[in-house]
């Protein structure tokens, strides 16, 4: 079970997240169910394909609505390297909701016009699979 000071701070940068956004992109981020678990089962890194030896950030599953899922361990791990929980939440679910749960096209449209922040892209990088590589982090 997740810790309750973990919950807290996501709770508060997710509302920090949602209230920063614009319209239409507020609406469908809002319609997202949003869960934190305190790590990912076999199921979960199997359907994303994450390798052994690597953390799993967070998860974008659509069924039939959005659902965004972060790990608590994962995080907690890279915030160890990042040296900012905080920083390790919000841009996870930043990335989530911006490049999973909007869209890429609707998202490079929206950077171009300087609308979201540029972090929340940056890390766009995928494999031959579509398998969102930013969503994991290689333990090393």
């Amino acid at each position: 079970m997740p810790s309750p000071e973990f919950l807290a701070e996501a709770d508060q940068l997710l509302g920090q997240i949602l209230s920063s956004m614009t319209m239409p992109d507020k609406e469908i981020a809002k319609d997202a169910t949003y869960f934190v678990a305190d790590k990912p089962n076999r199921n979960q890194l199997r359907a994303t394909g994450t390798p052994e030896g690597w953390q799993l950030l967070g998860m974008y599953e659509w069924q039939p609505t959005h659902k965004i899922t972060i790990f608590e361990d994962s995080l907690r791990w890279l915030a160890g390297k990042m040296g900012s929980l905080r920083m390790a939440i919000r841009d996870t679910l930043e990335h989530e909701i911006y490049q999973h749960a909007l869209g890429w096209d609707h998202v490079l449209e929206t950077v171009e016009a300087g609308l979201i922040p540029a972090h929340a892209v940056s890390m766009a990088a995928f494999s031959s699979q579509d398998t969102c590589i930013p969503c994991k982090a290689q333990a090393r």
